[in-house]
Parts: C-alpha cells; structure tokens; sequence
C-alpha cells in the first residue's frame, strides 16, 4: 500500500495540474477572517497544504537550486526559508529564483510532505527574511502563486463545487496578500475552507 501511495502521488499532482488549465475562473464566497500571522513561538504543528509547482518568473527549470555568485544572497535566503517550511512539515513547491533579495516579502508555496494526494497545501509569507505565518490557518485542496511583487503576493485557489472532483476545480479565486510593514492583509477575498 506504501510503494503505491509514493508512487501515485506524482500522478495526482500532475492530474490538479492539467485539471487547472481546462476551468472557468474566479469564485466567489463570503469574505473570511483576516489573514492568520504566526510568530515563532506558535505551535509548529502543520497543517495541510498541497501545492502545485509553479513556474518561475525567472525562468528557472525548478530542477536545480544552485545560484550563480551574485544569487548567492538570494540562494541563503531561500535556503534558510525553506528550512522553515521543511521544519513546520512541508516540502517547498518553489525553487530560488521564486526568491527575490531586496524585496519586502516573500513567499513559498508549500506540499504537506507526508501528502500522498498533493492537497495539503499552504503559502508560507517572509518579510524581510523573518516568517510571518501562512496564507490561511486551514490549507487548501489546491493553491498556486501566481503573482510576486515587493509588497504583495497572490495566490491563485482551486474553488470546488459539490460535484468538482479533487482533480479539477470548478473555479478560481486570485487573492492578493499585501504586506504593510506591520500586518499581512488580504486584498481580496478567499475562499472558505470548504470550497478550497
């Protein structure tokens, strides 16, 4: 049962994946609590979150995290966040040259690592270097990072219907998170946990 689960979870991902691209967007919902901002005394228990890989703006493979000398800043960074990630229980769907030095905030899309379907996934946001916590406090069936600028990220949400199958959402939600250098708020709203 083991060796299938490792082997048919590829699978899945890639199944949300071409289910992504074949859907009407944007959904819509109630407007949810505020953002959940995690500091590093909190429990570090995961919860799910399931991403699928997005693409680099850089244009980066994703098959390598190797920075040239003058990614190096940005390569430690990345490493240091991704350690983060790993040690709250998620595997980083984003690779370095998702990274941007300088920039206020940051964020990485994060798989929960023991998730055999992909669908435990959450954005871990950065700001400045420093952790402040995930998108939602309930991960989502299916997330991507769509957008990154020096204060804002936005995530893009699988919104189910009743007869959606995991695969392949119905709809899409495009939040945008903004950082104001105190509180991480979002711009738009996000789908309630039963439709993500």
């Amino acid at each position: 049962m083991t060796w299938r689960l490792r082997h048919l979870a590829p699978l899945a991902v890639l199944a949300v994946a071409a289910c992504q691209h074949n859907v009407s967007p944007q959904g819509t919902g109630p407007r949810p609590s505020p953002v959940t901002t995690v500091d590093d005394t909190e429990d570090s228990t995961p919860s799910s979150t399931t991403a699928v890989p997005t693409t680099s703006q850089a244009g980066s493979s994703g098959s390598s995290e190797t920075a040239s000398p003058s990614q190096a800043p940005a390569a430690a960074e990345f490493a240091a966040a991704k350690a983060v990630v790993r040690a709250k229980g998620y595997d980083v769907a984003d690779t370095v040259a998702d990274w941007h030095t300088g920039w206020t905030i940051n964020a990485l899309a994060g798989v929960f690592h023991d998730s055999a379907d992909g669908h435990r996934q959450q954005v871990f946001f950065f700001a400045d270097g420093r952790y402040l916590g995930t998108d939602t406090s309930d991960p989502s069936l299916s997330l991507r990072v769509t957008g990154r600028q020096p204060t804002t990220v936005t995530v893009r949400y699988g919104v189910f219907g009743p007869q959606d199958p995991l695969c392949c959402p119905g709809h899409f939600a495009s939040v945008r998170y903004h950082w104001d250098g105190t509180r991480l708020r979002p711009l738009d709203p996000i789908p309630p946990v039963s439709q993500r």
